[in-house]
């Protein structure tokens, strides 16, 4: 259980890192990177899905994020 703790700790500060998302590649390709240097350090299957969950959710706020910015003008 130790090594699940210490991913998910990790993985809370992939979010909290990534939380106000840019939409520019440079912070695209920064989250690309840490999600997979997580993944990297961990093998469990369950490590992937929290790392793919995370990107995930900042895929959407990031669209929410552009359709706002499109409804505006």
């Amino acid at each position: 259980m130790k090594e699940e703790f210490t991913y998910f700790g990790e993985a809370w500060n992939f979010f909290k890192r990534f939380y106000e998302i840019r939409e520019d590649d440079a912070c695209w390709d920064a989250v690309v990177a840490a999600g997979g240097e997580i993944m990297r350090q961990y093998d469990p299957p369950l490590c992937g899905a929290v790392v793919g969950a995370i990107t995930e959710e900042l895929e959407k706020k990031s669209r929410g994020i552009q359709k706002m910015k499109q409804n505006a003008t």
